[in-house]
Formats: structure tokens, C-alpha cells, sequence
């Protein structure tokens, strides 16, 4: 951005100075003789080169910024992707955790056999998630 901005003063310094370098080199002013229209016609020249190299570095930038902002995106998108699997795979988790914790005696959490249950889906639907993001390429 600070080059970008230096960019736009020289632009702001350089603008006026060709004006008044296109005004000499046609002669609009006759205080100046042929001699001095030519100097002005080769600074003119040059100040249009400047001008020219301002635009063309501005658009560097432009791409430049771009690409930089398109490689942090690219990033934070990997790291959503990756907390959004975490969040997936202990998303059941916690809700199992929470089902079976819950202090009523009319559900049947309350035997051996749901709790080896309960702990083996604990254990094995995160596997099971696991397996499908690696063969999905997610992970």
C-alpha cells in the first residue's frame, strides 16, 4: 500500500509537469525561443516515459496484491477446511457423550452392555470419519 501511495504523488508531481512541458514545446508561450521548444519537446518525452513506467508499475502492484491476497485466502480456506473436519468429527461425539450422560432412569444407559456400546461408537465413528476424509482427499 505505501508503494502504491508513493506511486500516486509522483503521479500528482508528475501530471502538471507535463502540461506545462506540452505548453512549451507547442509554443503557447513566446517568451521562449525554438531552441528552448525542443528542450521542452525532449523533457516532455520523458516526463511521458515516467508517466507511462508510473502506470505500468501501478498495475504490477495491483497483480501483485492480488496474488498475495489470493495465497492468504488460499491459506485461511486450508485451515477452515481443517477445523471444520475437527468439528465434524467430534461433533457426534460430544453429542453421544452428552445422550448417554443424561440422569433418567427410564433410558437404558443405565447397563453395562450400552456403555461398552456407547464407548465403542465413541471409538469408532471417529475411525470410521477418519477413513472417509482420507479417501475423499480432505485430508
Amino acid at each position: 500500500f505505501v508503494y502504491k501511495r508513493q506511486l500516486a504523488d509522483l503521479r500528482k508531481v508528475i501530471l502538471p509537469l507535463m502540461n506545462m512541458l506540452n505548453g512549451l514545446s507547442n509554443g503557447r508561450y513566446s517568451i521562449f525561443d525554438e531552441k528552448c521548444a525542443i528542450y521542452a519537446r525532449d523533457s516532455y518525452d520523458y516526463a511521458w516515459r515516467v508517466h507511462e513506467l508510473i502506470d505500468t508499475m501501478r498495475d504490477l502492484l495491483t497483480s501483485a496484491l492480488d496474488m498475495y491476497l489470493s495465497v492468504v485466502s488460499n491459506r485461511m480456506n486450508d485451515v477452515m477446511k481443517r477445523l471444520t473436519i475437527v468439528t465434524t468429527i467430534f461433533m457426534p461425539m460430544s453429542f453421544l457423550t452428552g445422550l448417554a450422560g443424561m440422569n433418567f432412569s427410564q433410558l437404558p444407559f443405565h447397563s453395562d452392555v450400552m456403555f461398552w456400546a456407547t464407548m465403542a461408537l465413541l471409538v469408532i465413528l471417529p475411525i470410521l470419519m477418519l477413513i472417509y476424509f482420507i479417501r475423499s482427499k480432505w485430508l
